[in-house]
């Protein structure tokens, strides 16, 4: 292996290692169940003409505030009808309601009035409006609860908010809500599962990552026994995981709810490669050969197995294009190209690296 080819493929990998570590942080994530029905399904093309005609039934934000002795009370009522007012304001939200903005329409003889639910103003009638408003099935469970310890301000939202602006709007809302004194809240609706699914994919992709690495790491050390090889072998795993979701922040392929298996299968592919790799290495050295023939008879017996294994493997993966459903297609394409990225990786990287090393690493 001459010097040339050893300093391009460094330095290649080296770029390649900092350009995916950039993307790596702008990695875009997906929420959209919709996508794991078949397409053409006859069902989902039903909901999609329902939705266009009645719009969708998820395009919703509830905010519950709960005071321990009871809502109604002067001071709380009035902190929870200010940020019912000035919700409306936040970003993507199209209308506000609570209790406090809302009143029961009165027929007398000058015409129709309006008499609110709750009389802000009047604390005296605040035992009858709290009957009232728990004997009333449209706001029992819905915008107050049973005990009356907790009150409901529902948002309505942009239709299919995304997830930056779904982002956008629980940061302002977050940062609105903490600005009154209530004793606590909580969320629902789809900006918040937008968010909180999407934050725990983000997790379950960095545990598994770390979890297999570990594993692969004691799996290292068990069949090596040699420091060099062993750090050799897991860089050449991670900086191909590396390039993997870094090619997939270059290509702005979204991540959804599969993404978790990504770093399971690079870790796998990538070891099984690595293993191959670097056994016949150290074998090869062992009969005496010099680190450049050991490199030249490891490429040419092994290198072409192992790209018949990663080809073989990246078809069946490719496979799955076939299926009627999106997700599906898109893991099996995203994970034929991670299995060629790990070939590639150690093909062209490990191998460079591993005509540095003598017999005793």
């Amino acid at each position: 292996m001459n010097r040339g080819f050893r300093i391009v493929s460094l330095s290649f990998f080296t770029i390649a290692a900092i350009v995916s570590t950039i993307y790596l942080f702008r990695l875009n994530f997906s929420f959209d169940f919709e996508q794991f029905f078949p397409t053409g399904d006859p069902d989902l093309e039903f909901f999609k003409e329902f939705t266009e005609a009645f719009e969708t039934d998820d395009n919703f934000l509830l905010v519950a505030v709960r005071k321990k002795e009871g809502v109604f009370e002067q001071q709380f009522l009035t902190q929870f009808h200010d940020f019912t007012i000035k919700s409306k304001g936040l970003p993507h939200v199209v209308e506000s309601q609570s209790l406090t903005k809302i009143s029961y329409p009165l027929k007398t003889p000058f015409g129709i009035t309006a008499i609110p639910v709750i009389h802000l103003d009047e604390p005296e009638r605040y035992e009858a409006d709290k009957q009232r408003a728990l004997a009333d099935e449209r706001f029992l469970y819905n915008l107050i609860s049973e005990d009356a310890t907790t009150l409901v301000v529902a948002l309505k939202i942009i239709e299919r908010i995304n997830l930056d602006q779904s982002r956008e709007l629980m940061s302002a809302l977050e940062k609105l809500v903490k600005g009154y004194s209530f004793e606590s809240y909580h969320f629902l609706g789809r900006p918040y599962f937008q968010k909180e699914l999407v934050a725990m994919q983000q997790r379950e992709v960095i545990v598994s990552a770390v979890v297999s690495g570990i594993l692969v790491s004691l799996i290292m050390f068990l069949i090596f026994r040699k420091p060099l090889s062993i750090l050799t072998s897991l860089f050449s795993i991670g900086l191909g995981m590396l390039l993997f979701m870094g090619f997939m922040g270059v290509t702005g392929r979204e991540l959804n709810a599969m993404s978790a298996l990504y770093p399971v299968l690079m870790i796998i592919v990538g070891t099984s490669d690595v293993v191959h790799i670097v056994s016949k290495h150290i074998d090869e050295l062992k009969k005496g050969l010099s680190p450049h023939e050991a490199i030249k008879v490891t490429i040419r017996e092994i290198g072409v197995a192992t790209l018949m294994t990663s080809a073989t493997t990246a078809i069946g993966f490719l496979s799955l294009i076939s299926s009627r459903i999106l997700p599906i297609r898109d893991f099996g394409i995203n994970s034929a190209i991670g299995v060629m990225i790990a070939y590639f990786t150690v093909i062209a990287f490990t191998t460079v690296i591993l005509s540095f090393l003598k017999k005793n690493t």
